[in-house]
């Protein structure tokens, strides 16, 4: 395995085919390094978290297996999520993946997104003030973050993570609003949509409640 490309004919392991990563990996495969998608076969050992989703035929089952060993044995060619395989034969598939990352940002402005909160249309109607109160939960919630992340202070791991990303995305490591996250809300329902998950492509505005659109 030298480059992306080989990728196509062999199988490739994810936790769940739909499983946010997996699709942000396999769109950026596709769409920069022109990977077949469809050429590949998906080993999955976990459920879908929709249990009335009907995978495609190029995804292949293996519930409770684990991805690292079946990796070192050789059965699968990568396997996406495994983290640090202890392994001599086991090496990343793109080096240098963090220089990578930055070089897709500055290339796309896409800052991918990998967690949604979901509320049921019922609660919208019967709460219309719902929404924006999470919404404005989240902008105070964030701006504690912020703060801490410019106190000087000695930070925790995942706040020393979100600050070393300031020096790529800016001063906003956590950007709310759809208007800013737009390139890459268009990208993730463009990758779900070709990967056979959504069966249709929709608009960023209709995923979200009409009295959040607007807010930043």
């Amino acid at each position: 395995m030298r480059s992306p490309k080989d990728l196509e004919g062999k199988k490739v392991g994810v936790r769940a085919y739909t499983v946010t990563t997996g699709v942000w990996v396999r769109g950026i495969l596709a769409t920069e390094y022109g990977v077949d998608l469809d050429k590949i076969t998906w080993v999955v050992v976990d459920e879908e978290h929709v249990q009335e989703y009907r995978k495609p035929a190029n995804v292949m089952e293996r519930p409770g297996a684990n991805l690292a060993e079946l990796l070192v044995k050789g059965e699968l060619a990568a396997a996406i999520g495994v983290g640090k395989v202890d392994s001599p034969d086991i090496k990343p598939l793109i080096p240098d993946a963090a220089a990578a990352e930055v070089a897709w940002y500055k290339k796309t402005g896409i800052y991918p997104i990998n967690h949604t909160i979901v509320l049921k249309d019922s609660l919208l109607r019967s709460e219309p003030s719902l929404a924006p109160r999470l919404f404005a939960g989240f902008e105070a919630a964030k701006a504690q973050v912020l703060k801490q992340l410019s106190s000087g202070a000695e930070l925790p791991a995942d706040a020393q993570a979100l600050a070393a990303r300031r020096s790529i995305v800016g001063d906003d490591p956590l950007p709310n609003g759809v208007e800013r996250n737009r390139k890459a809300l268009e990208a993730i329902i463009r990758f779900a949509h070709e990967q056979k998950i959504l069966p249709r492509a929709v608009k960023p505005e209709q995923m979200f409640a009409a009295n959040t659109l607007n807010l930043v």
